[in-house]
């Protein structure tokens, strides 16, 4: 028992960061379903692939990590690194393309009408 406290950092922190890089994967998933927008079925298969390959990563590095041991702070811990990833990607680098879009876009369109 002393062993599986002492760990609990490091498999935080493991967790944690694997739930970041699924969650900096995502938005990768979600640019290549955008450009397929008539495809649904193929938009849902996507979607399934990706739930499918973040469910074997927790697995797999929770087995590795943890010895299997299926505990509620390491599940909070990579749904909490996914779902910070998720919002700093989506939020601010959309925001970020965005402005710079709209910034080159409009100085086209200004000197086209001169």
């Amino acid at each position: 028992m002393l062993y599986s406290s002492l760990s609990q950092p490091l498999v935080w922190t493991t967790l944690f960061c694997a739930g970041l890089i699924c969650g900096l994967i995502y938005p990768a998933t979600l640019f290549f379903i955008k450009k397929i927008k008539k495809n649904t079925i193929i938009r849902h298969l996507f979607d399934f692939i990706f739930v499918i390959l973040c469910g074997f990563c927790y697995y797999f590095l929770n087995l590795y990590v943890n010895y299997g041991q299926f505990r509620f702070f390491s599940v909070v811990a990579f749904l909490l690194g996914f779902g910070l990833a998720w919002l700093a990607t989506e939020k601010l680098f959309a925001k970020l393309v965005k402005t710079c879009y709209n910034k080159f876009h409009g100085k086209r369109k200004a000197k086209k009408g001169d």
